[in-house]
């Protein structure tokens, strides 16, 4: 896994560890350098734009949903977060992600990575330029991905053995997958009410 990946899902996870036992009580002596590992992100994906990959987009999805700095106030419509939404954007489409990828002859855990993230992007930029006012980057005419659906939440089997066994059968990979694919349903919609505004 790389670096700057690996360091925004640590730093993304760094709120919840209160609500852990071990990491409660670790944190309560020393300071997690949440900050140090956001810093990273956001250093390696400005060094990666020229090259993007696949976790560089996913680095700076979870960039964009980092919590605000103490010194900062919890504000949606600021440029550089707008700016950003577009940078990422930006690197899905160097990716090709805009494109249905089922012909591509790629594996299949690629295409389904694909597939969510293309998702997940188009999501941030309808409901953030609906959020804030501002045209959004993506327009209905320059892609043609599919809906998501089941398979593309799929998990191989090599990592199911990973994994806690689920409280029902539906837990983590079916459920999960539903609330996701709704969402991305009601990004579709969200962008036809702006559009018609």
């Amino acid at each position: 896994m790389p670096v700057h990946l690996l360091a925004a899902i640590y730093a993304s996870a760094q709120p919840f560890a209160k609500f852990d036992e071990y990491l409660s009580v670790l944190n309560a002596y020393s300071t997690p350098p949440t900050e140090q590992l956001w810093r990273i992100v956001w250093e390696i994906l400005l060094q990666e734009i020229h090259t993007p990959h696949l976790a560089s987009l996913q680095a700076g999805l979870l960039y964009l949903h980092k919590a605000p700095e103490k010194s900062q106030s919890a504000v949606a419509d600021s440029a550089s977060v707008w700016s950003f939404v577009g940078l990422l954007v930006g690197l899905a489409t160097s990716l090709g992600l805009q494109l249905e990828c089922g012909p591509m002859g790629l594996p299949a855990w690629e295409r389904r990575l694909r597939r969510r993230l293309w998702w997940a992007i188009y999501a941030e930029d309808k409901w953030r330029s609906l959020l804030m006012g501002r045209p959004p980057y993506i327009r209905n005419d320059e892609w043609d991905v599919t809906e998501l659906d089941d398979k593309d939440f799929h998990i191989d089997e090599a990592q199911i053995v990973l994994l806690p066994p689920p409280s029902s059968p539906l837990a983590q990979d079916v459920l999960q997958a539903q609330q996701f694919q709704c969402f991305a349903r009601l990004s579709r919609i969200a962008d036809e009410v702006q559009h018609d505004l």
